[in-house]
């Protein structure tokens, strides 16, 4: 009767052991997801970036460019640092989770309270910087008036959006204190802003290789 009930506990803890890697298996991989998604939201704001540089060096001098890289450099590494802080987190939690329930629960309320103020750093640098390529485009492009107008509304509303909405899910996701909900609203959001971006990419490039098409004819 003892050798029953002492197995029964050993195979009740294998299960709930079991059980326990499966949903850490599942964690890791909607957070290898998470983070495949957003690489693909920085590699085509990369594009987007280095697009720009390329044609500002075919349109205005080197003091100009200079001046540019400058301002180009400086947001850069503001984005970097508070970009490694938010995922250095990231890993953090599930070092925690790995070990204490009660510690996850607590660095998680942490975790969404600081990643508000870091995306409110994070998304107004990207803002002001997309501003900053707006007035450069406005002053040292050779493209009309007309187009660099509509360049500068379609950039800065669709960073503004961004950033708001992003908030907001934020703060929607506080105020709730559900954390697979925050994982999967994260997720959904992230395809939504991958898709915004590809599409932002496409379209800066078509604009680029119009107004070189355009110099190149003159």
């Amino acid at each position: 009767m003892l050798n029953w009930k002492k197995d029964r506990r050993n195979v009740l803890f294998y299960f709930s052991f079991l059980k326990f890697n499966i949903y850490l298996y599942i964690d890791k991989l909607i957070v290898s997801i998470y983070l495949s998604i957003h690489l693909s939201i920085y590699l085509s704001i990369y594009l987007f970036i280095y697009l720009s540089i390329y044609t500002f060096y075919l349109s205005i001098d080197k003091y100009s460019l200079s001046i540019y890289l400058f301002i180009y450099h400086s947001f850069n590494i503001i984005y970097l640092f508070i970009h490694h802080w938010i995922y250095l987190s990231i890993y953090l939690k599930f070092i925690i989770h790995s070990f204490i329930y009660l510690s996850i629960y607590i660095y998680i309320h942490i975790y969404i309270y600081l990643s508000i103020y870091l995306s409110i750093l994070l998304y107004l640098s990207i803002y002001i910087y997309i501003l900053c390529i707006s007035i450069l485009f406005i002053f040292y492009s050779k493209l009309s008036i007309h187009m660099s107008i509509h360049i500068i509304l379609f950039l800065s509303i669709n960073s503004f959006i961004y950033w708001f909405i992003y908030l907001s899910i934020r703060l929607f996701i506080i105020y709730i204190h559900l954390y697979n909900l925050y994982i999967y609203l994260s997720i959904y959001w992230s395809i939504i802003i991958a898709i915004i971006y590809i599409n932002l990419s496409i379209y800066s490039v078509h604009i680029y290789l119009n107004s070189i098409y355009k110099f190149s004819k003159k």
